[in-house]
């Protein structure tokens, strides 16, 4: 017969144990190890079949480390975001409670505990963005904002969690000031451009998994806040963390920085030096690059592009590229067949998609002079743009249209030569005759305008400038025109 004493003693050391967890189910924790590192490296190479294996890796090795379900979710997010294939969109969203679920599972005094799960629903956001469910992003945003903020109360050196929060403080910047009370009153959240910026520079030299992500979130706000081009180049081209030849999402972003900041032959040397794999917007850009130097072998690149992406972007865009191609080529019947297929596929969200569609939907021809001054321009083959406009004038065209057009790339041309007198009253002249027609063409006027004053110093002509910007309403690239001035005169103080 077993004493009552000993009992209690077996008794009491069973509940220690449970207690101690030795017959308790282990808790997870949170490690970005080696082995973890591994598998982020191929998720931002765009490798997900090598990140696959070294996921299932790192499952047998740390079964216990949850830091796989946050590379489960980068690796779905960036999948999503390029493929925008609905059912990688649906996966994604479905796998969201289980992943946060196991991720709650953890040591709630790690500071990945909080930031994780507010990555996740920045990253579900971010699609959300894409795929224009905006309601459900805007939500997903405001519970990332309540737990980056209380990570960063907790933790104030976090590195991860501060890049996270220093971007939505930027990007916040950029809400137009009727509107952010609003924000913050519903909310909580508030920032702004330059308090956003400063922190990501704070930790843009500190060395954390993460690094290359703050190196290309700054040059992003350097590009689309800032509208600093060729900052946004030098800061993604002097980081060794980036190279193109070797990763196709890097090869991505320096092609498009190149392009953006002027690098057009450049851009076409990186897009063309190695194969272009598993990554569709690679054909894009190239196409695009070549298009802008009026090389004649650009076409094949926008076929190669639309027979391999199932997407919702840019579908729209290079079958106009493909029209236009064909006004070169003048092949007007070809044109008349790219543009049906504008009418019939992709979505007009993005400017540039809007842009297409706007013009499909015209019916009307565009003038081969306009074409090629316009895609010169947007390679800064600024020279050959100007001979080729220097043989026209506004009354050489027949529709208001093409004269709008006309002395909007005429002021564009002088801006990028840097004439800024000659620019200035050409974007007048725009503004003046195009003010209430649904084209970009005064709206972007108005808003390279004020940059142009805001450059010079003059700050109550670049306000009013960027104040017209703001109140004209073009049928294309409305948001991120308005957006942009909005962080003109958020830089201006106002």
């Amino acid at each position: 017969m077993v004493r009552q004493g000993t009992c209690v003693c077996w008794i009491s050391l069973l509940l220690v144990l449970l207690h101690t967890g030795l017959f308790a189910k282990t808790r997870g924790y949170f490690s970005y190890s080696p082995a973890a590192v591994a598998v982020y490296q191929e998720i931002v190479k765009f490798e997900f079949e090598a990140a696959n294996q070294q996921l299932a890796r790192l499952r047998s090795t740390e079964p216990h480390n949850l830091v796989a379900y946050h590379l489960e979710s980068y690796r779905d997010f960036l999948q999503t975001y390029f493929s925008e294939s609905a059912e990688d969109y649906q996966r994604l969203q479905d796998a969201r409670q289980d992943r946060l679920a196991h991720i709650l599972s953890g040591d709630p005094n790690s500071p990945y505990f909080l930031f994780i799960q507010a990555d996740m629903r920045l990253q579900l956001a971010i699609v959300r963005f894409k795929f224009e469910d905006y309601f459900s992003a805007l939500l997903d945003v405001q519970k990332a904002w309540k737990l980056l903020a209380e990570n960063q109360r907790r933790f104030p050196h976090f590195l991860p969690n501060i890049k996270d929060l220093a971007t939505l403080q930027a990007i916040l910047g950029t809400i137009p000031e009727p509107y952010r009370w609003g924000v913050k009153l519903l909310s909580g959240m508030e920032g702004s451009i330059a308090e956003g910026i400063q922190k990501l520079d704070l930790i843009a030299a500190k060395p954390f998994v993460f690094a290359k992500e703050v190196t290309l979130i700054r040059a992003l706000l350097a590009l689309h806040l800032e509208q600093q081009p060729e900052k946004a180049w030098q800061v993604i081209s002097a980081d060794p963390q980036f190279t193109p030849a070797t990763n196709s999402l890097d090869r991505f972003f320096y092609a498009t920085f190149a392009l953006r900041s002027g690098k057009n032959d450049l851009a076409i040397q990186v897009l063309t030096a190695h194969p272009q794999s598993n990554f569709p917007h690679l054909y894009f850009l190239t196409g695009l690059a070549k298009m802008r130097r009026l090389d004649a072998d650009a076409p094949q690149y926008f076929q190669q592009f639309l027979s391999k992406f199932r997407g919702r972007h840019f579908i729209k865009e290079a079958y106009q590229k493909l029209a236009w191609a064909a006004i070169l080529g003048d092949s007007p019947q070809q044109y008349l067949m790219y543009m049906q297929q504008c009418l019939k596929r992709g979505y007009a969200v993005s400017g540039e998609d809007q842009d297409a569609l706007q013009e499909a939907q015209s019916g009307k021809v565009p003038h081969p002079d306009l074409i090629k001054a316009r895609l010169l321009f947007d390679g800064h083959y600024f020279r050959k743009a100007q001979d080729l406009l220097q043989l026209r004038t506004p009354a050489d065209f027949t529709h208001d249209d093409d004269k709008l057009e006309f002395r909007y790339r005429r002021a564009r041309v002088w801006h990028g030569l840097g004439n800024y007198p000659e620019a200035l009253k050409a974007y007048r002249e725009t503004i003046e005759t195009g003010s209430h027609n649904p084209t970009f063409y005064a709206c972007n006027a108005a808003l390279q305008a004020g940059r142009i004053y805001e450059s010079l110093g003059q700050r109550t002509q670049a306000k009013e400038m960027y104040g017209i910007c703001m109140q004209l309403k073009p049928t294309a690239h409305r948001h991120g025109l308005h957006q942009q001035a909005q962080a003109g005169l958020a830089r201006l103080g106002q």
